[in-house]
């Protein structure tokens, strides 16, 4: 390989030749090059002007970029002419087509930027982006040795011939730097990529995050500052399901649109015995029915019988319509001022940390409660016109993370007025809960001065926790969690996350949390 010097720059000839002839040892080997390659110069463009694309082959960003929008239909060269492929070349292109775009097939979380892009094809942007990701490993490197400096005027006004060639174009770019100069630069690009890359997922949660949202957000400021919040809910642990002990009495009213939820799982959620709100609701139709004859009125009905015969049907451990419980998480928060603070030993403002852990409670709650009619609810409040309009882009920025589950109807999240009280939240058809967030000694969330609001007749108030991050060590204090910034935040929200996991949920351990309900 050739020592690299000093980047030295290209006419269009030249331009033309380093891009077009690097697709001679492209992996696609679908039809419709000149159309494929139109498209990929515009994701090559898009990269160039974001400063990523120095170094970068041509071809890989022609591969990587069908890839994605092919998925398992994308067709590998080497099933097509690697008879005809010269002996020199073959191992280094097979181990491109193998370690690389087979292997990227083989990631779970390139699979799911994949469905992505193929929900929104057209959106090159979308397509630019995902390809930079997967080759930041070679843009780490600098890319390959010896890369030309292009002129972005001169990509700009570059156009794909109808006849496009790659071989030629490879010998003309050969014969202007140098024989071999194409392979050269394949070669060195695969060596510092596979140096580069690290046994993670090629795509991490917080860029999935940005990928499967990203025709919702509206500038690329609110897809960075989604990014950061998905990277902090990341960042947390996974929850261990087997920690989870729901305390909670089985005592609970069930209204109305409860009777329409049916068990799921066929023939294996039913049993022949089971506690009476476990009884199949169909069985109700053998009431007053006479077994032996047609008396309107039988000492012994039908399903006297079937109960007696153990003939009846019940629904299996807790499938049971009548043990499904309905439940509301109200978390209150005010963004301003207080989580607008930069820690100086975190790269992200405190705020983008909380909202982080919000939308993990979410997710956590969602696991532990899978069968149950469960609602999530976030609660931002604001004082002054000017905090509102920050409160509002936060909300839509946490809509847009939560959207999924919002359009279902599990989620809400709207900005509510200075005087929001998390206690008059209680309801007869549902379980509970509240987490009011605290800055320091600043007043909680969703706890205004002043005395409980009165409860109506039957209503049993909320459960509610305060969430203390920062401010002065105090002692125990009854149904708060503390949370302190001084030392590795990662560890305290981690802490917190859990131990207001506990305050719903219920979870072994000492620093689980209470359980009052």
């Amino acid at each position: 390989m050739s020592a690299a010097g000093p980047p030295r720059g290209l006419d269009a000839a030249g331009l033309a030749a380093y891009l077009f002839g690097s697709l001679r040892f492209r992996g696609c080997g679908s039809e419709g090059l000149p159309l494929r390659a139109r498209r990929a110069l515009r994701w090559y463009r898009a990269l160039l002007l974001g400063g990523r694309a120095k170094g970068l082959p041509f071809s890989w960003v022609f591969d990587l970029g069908h890839l994605l929008l092919d998925g398992e239909r994308f067709v590998f060269r080497s099933l097509q002419g690697l008879s005809r492929w010269p002996a020199a070349e073959r191992r280094l292109r097979l181990e491109y087509e193998n370690l690389l775009l087979n292997g990227l097939l083989h990631d779970a979380s390139f699979r799911r930027a994949s469905e992505a892009v193929r929900r929104d094809p057209r959106r090159d942007d979308l397509v630019a982006h995902c390809v930079g990701v997967l080759l930041d490993p070679l843009a780490r490197a600098g890319g390959h040795a010896d890369a030309p400096a292009i002129d972005p005027v001169l990509l700009r006004e570059l156009g794909v011939p109808a006849d496009l060639d790659p071989e030629a174009a490879a010998a003309a770019y050969d014969e202007l730097r140098g024989e071999g100069a194409t392979l050269r630069a394949f070669a060195d690009a695969l060596e510092r990529m596979l140096a580069e890359r690290r046994p993670e997922p090629a795509f991490s949660p917080a860029h999935l995050a940005e990928v499967e949202h990203w025709s919702a957000y509206r500038s690329a400021a609110q897809r960075l500052a989604g990014r950061r919040i998905a990277a902090a809910a990341a960042a947390l642990p996974p929850l261990d399901l087997s920690d989870v002990v729901r305390r909670e009495t089985r005592v609970v009213e069930t209204e109305l649109p409860d009777s329409g939820t049916y068990p799921q799982g066929g023939f294996a959620e039913l049993a022949h015995r089971g506690p009476l709100e476990n009884l199949v609701p169909t069985e109700l139709v053998y009431m007053g029915e006479d077994p032996f004859g047609d008396d309107p009125h039988p000492s012994v009905d039908l399903f006297a019988l079937r109960c007696l015969e153990s003939e009846a049907l019940f629904f299996a451990r807790d499938s049971g319509q009548l043990r499904r419980t309905r439940r509301s998480v109200h978390v209150a928060l005010r963004p301003d001022p207080g989580l607008r603070v930069k820690l100086p030993w975190h790269p992200d403002p405190l705020v983008v940390l909380v909202y982080g852990l919000c939308l993990r409670l979410c997710e956590d709650l969602v696991r532990v409660f899978p069968g149950d009619a469960l609602r999530y609810e976030l609660h931002l409040l604001a004082r002054g016109p000017s905090a509102a309009a920050r409160t509002d882009a936060d909300a839509e920025l946490l809509s847009v993370l939560l959207r999924h589950d919002i359009g279902r109807g599990a989620v809400r999240v709207a900005r509510e007025d200075p005087d929001f009280d998390l206690r008059a939240l209680g309801a007869r058809d549902r379980r509970v809960y509240g987490i009011s967030v605290q800055v320091g000694d600043e007043e909680p969330a969703g706890l205004p001065a002043g005395e409980t609001p009165p409860a109506a007749d039957g209503i049993a108030p909320p459960h509610v926790v305060r969430w203390r991050i920062g401010g002065s060590p105090r002692g125990a204090e009854p149904d708060c969690v503390p949370t302190p910034l001084a030392g590795n935040p990662a560890e305290a929200f981690a802490a917190a996350r859990r131990a207001l996991l506990g305050a719903v949920v219920g979870l072994a351990g000492p620093s689980a949390g209470s359980r009052r309900r």
